[in-house]
């Protein structure tokens, strides 16, 4: 398995080297309007330590609603985002954004979903032509009203029918919604990628919460996944304790 954290900064980059992860998952929206200057200085980064910012998340700030976008205004903006990740070893994009994914007021929940539906297929098209692949990633009720379990996002993929597009489970989530870990044996090979964090408060986990671990990493031994773990989560006490803690369970998971 190959473990990252959420990140976009080359401190932290360096940290994640130091602690044994391999890449790291940027947010989406901030590298593709990142300065120039910064943005060199995260490829520096990439390329000194050889911890590639293989994803990206956060697709869009929650004021945008990407239902009401027209087909060109939806293929520049994940088109730019994807040319602009690239040199950075950009992998995988997650498509979360419970705000920016909500159903706009006035179309139908019908409307929504089918319109969700040809987005993800245009984007998985862009995605192929830069080798990177799209995960859907199901959000708690809370953050959107749109695909809150892993069972939904697989009904979502199947829809979609592109090879490019794929779903994601964060173990947060599914126990915010109280959606069995088990539900991910159920994914019919559209699960691809995976987040942590502990809930209900969504840290890192610690070595204090090895029983939480365990029952997320039970979960993935019984599907035999071998994918990528990203940890997404608030680091507490410190980023350098967290990761360092973690990476003390990788073996948890084998």
């Amino acid at each position: 398995m190959r473990f990252g954290n959420c990140t976009t900064t080359p401190a932290e980059v360096v940290l994640l080297k130091k602690y044994g992860y391999t890449f790291a998952e940027a947010n989406f929206q901030f590298v593709r309007e990142m300065p120039e200057e910064e943005f060199h200085a995260l490829l520096q980064t990439v390329r000194d330590t050889g911890v590639t910012v293989a994803g990206m998340n956060c697709f869009a700030t929650p004021d945008v609603r990407i239902l009401n976008w027209t087909d060109d205004e939806a293929d520049a903006y994940f088109e730019s985002g994807v040319k602009r990740a690239k040199p950075l070893g950009l992998e995988y994009v997650v498509i979360g954004s419970g705000g920016a994914r909500k159903i706009p007021e006035g179309m139908k929940r019908e409307a929504g979903l089918a319109r969700l539906v040809e987005l993800l297929r245009r984007f998985g098209d862009i995605a192929e032509q830069y080798d990177v692949d799209i995960y859907l990633e199901p959000l708690r009720h809370f953050e959107t009203d749109v695909i809150n379990t892993v069972l939904e996002a697989v009904e979502i993929c199947k829809q979609v029918g592109h090879p490019r597009v794929g779903c994601m489970a964060d173990f947060y989530h599914m126990a915010m919604v109280e959606e069995p870990f088990s539900d991910i044996a159920r994914a019919d090979g559209y699960l691809r990628h995976i987040h942590v964090a502990i809930a209900p408060d969504r840290t890192i986990p610690l070595l204090k919460d090895s029983a939480q671990v365990e029952a997320m990493a039970k979960a993935l031994r019984a599907i035999g996944y071998g994918g990528r773990i990203v940890l997404e989560g608030a680091a507490k006490p410190d980023m350098d304790t967290a990761l360092r803690e973690f990476s003390e369970q990788f073996s948890t998971f084998e």
